[in-house]
């Protein structure tokens, strides 16, 4: 028998480890070939994050260095004049001083972009956006959110005031304390359960003391108290019902 291929020898000898390395260089060089046809930094990162050891890894990082060398250096050429913000370069608008000012646009090589007003190479007011969805409309202090204007908050835009980039506005803050004041009840909700629980259980001596949450209605402990009055309400009203029965 002539095997073609040492993939075809090891399924044959029944070599398991082999089989799936050799399995493991078909997924990695399958991949690096998307990867290179792509030639992106998108399409590279993909492919690093596909394996906890890539075959390809140096390569890819070396030609993501490469494209965004040539990006910043492309972008470096279209531009009239500068930023005062790292990773930001103004790629159209007015200058002064060879400095952004006036209305313009400038991007970074994340894919975000600013349109808007500049003042001295800062952005000053404008729509701040990122892989081409809005997150942000308004003021800025030299280049940072700052002031009032629109936010995006799961999908929707929403009026907002933001201070050195961190939302002080009220909607966010009632959001925030309504959030936690779920988790906090959340929280006493699961102690009030294991309570009432623990309550219904039967004794020591095998019985189950039917009233024993009695004495517990005059607790200091607001957990123990209240899973009382709860057993207490549920006595006295399935009372109620078979009276009225």
């Amino acid at each position: 028998m002539i095997f073609e291929t040492p993939l075809e020898v090891a399924n044959t000898c029944k070599r398991k480890e082999a089989v799936a390395e050799f399995n493991r260089f078909a997924k990695d060089t399958l991949a690096w070939s998307n990867a290179e046809n792509s030639h992106s930094v998108s399409g590279y990162e993909f492919y690093l994050e596909l394996f906890d050891r890539p075959l390809f890894a140096k390569q890819a990082y070396m030609a993501i260095k490469q494209l965004k060398d040539k990006w910043v250096t492309d972008t470096q050429a279209q531009s009239k004049c500068a930023t005062n913000e790292s990773g930001w370069y103004f790629i159209k608008g007015s200058c002064k001083d060879k400095l952004a000012h006036g209305l313009g646009v400038a991007v970074t090589i994340d894919n975000e972009k600013f349109i808007g007003e500049f003042l001295h190479g800062w952005r000053l007011k404008g729509k701040y956006s990122k892989e081409g969805v809005i997150f942000y409309d308004g003021e800025y202090a030299e280049g940072i959110q700052h002031g009032y204007g629109v936010c995006r908050y799961q999908e929707k835009m929403e009026e907002c005031r933001l201070y050195q980039g961190e939302r002080i506005d009220t909607l966010f803050k009632q959001r925030e304390n309504m959030q936690s004041e779920f988790q906090r009840l959340a929280g006493k909700m699961d102690q009030l359960r294991g309570a009432v629980a623990a309550s219904n259980r039967p004794s020591s001596n095998g019985s189950n003391n039917r009233f024993s949450y009695i004495a517990d209605l005059a607790s200091d402990d607001d957990t123990t108290r209240t899973a009382a009055q709860v057993q207490a309400a549920l006595d006295i009203f399935r009372v109620m019902i078979e009276s009225a029965n």
